[in-house]
């Protein structure tokens, strides 16, 4: 079906300066007569990247994965959510976590944990949710710190309390440090490559029309962006 499209069009318009395909193989054999005849045979630069991040993190996303859901932070997150949602925060009340004023930046940080900044993500590999998320749970007991200053109410310490016990369930299980290890390193190779081929969120298939590059340093705060780069995890835009 695609070689004789193909074939209708050069009959209709004649040979193409260049070809641009995916990776598989009915894309190659449609364009082979073309190639044969010296018309230059292009890999699509968002298929060649994707298949690159598949080869770099197929093995330790897919264990990542399954650490997370195994270890029920996710859930115990939303049901946190949940839980200081129902506390008004300008008024003493009697919640799960006792009597007494919660403020909404523990909201605000349950729900940072669990969705970032709230926007569309790309699609795997050029973004790996799951990791950001892990990242954001290390991250989340100093972001208690920062953002609930000053002196706590009872419900809000025994809220923090529980938060950390749940976020650190991710350092009790070696095989996290192991994926989350491989996954970084892979992806300062995977954004490097990312660079060469001068490829934004933008020009990625099915991609936002609004959406542009944005990035998070690993290893720093989750505030750090800029244009992309190497080391750099994207931001959800995703």
């Amino acid at each position: 079906m695609l070689r004789a499209l193909v074939e209708k069009t050069t009959r209709l318009f004649g040979d193409p300066i260049a070809t641009v395909r995916d990776m598989g193989t009915a894309g190659a054999k449609a364009v082979a007569a073309l190639r044969e005849r010296g018309v230059a045979d292009l890999i699509c630069h968002c298929h060649v990247l994707a298949a690159v991040g598949k080869k770099l993190f197929e093995q330790p996303y897919a264990l990542l994965r399954k650490l997370l859901k195994s270890s029920n932070v996710r859930t115990d997150v939303r049901a946190l959510l949940r839980d200081l949602r129902a506390d008004p925060a300008t008024r003493p009340h009697a919640g799960r976590f006792g009597k007494g004023v919660v403020r909404e930046d523990l909201s605000a940080l349950s729900l940072w944990i669990r969705e970032d900044d709230g926007s569309k993500d790309p699609r795997y590999p050029v973004a790996l949710v799951h990791l950001e998320f892990f990242q954001r749970c290390r991250e989340a007991l100093q972001r208690a710190r920062d953002w609930v200053t000053g002196s706590r109410t009872l419900p809000e310490r025994r809220a923090r309390e529980h938060l950390a016990t749940r976020v650190r369930r991710c350092d009790r299980d070696i095989r996290f440090a192991g994926a989350v290890a491989r996954l970084e390193e892979g992806w300062q190779a995977f954004c490097a490559l990312r660079d060469v081929l001068q490829l934004s969120n933008t020009e990625l298939p099915r991609a936002d029309v609004r959406a542009h590059q944005r990035a998070r340093a690993l290893g720093s705060t989750p505030d750090a962006r800029d244009q992309g780069g190497a080391g750099r995890l994207p931001r959800r835009t995703r």
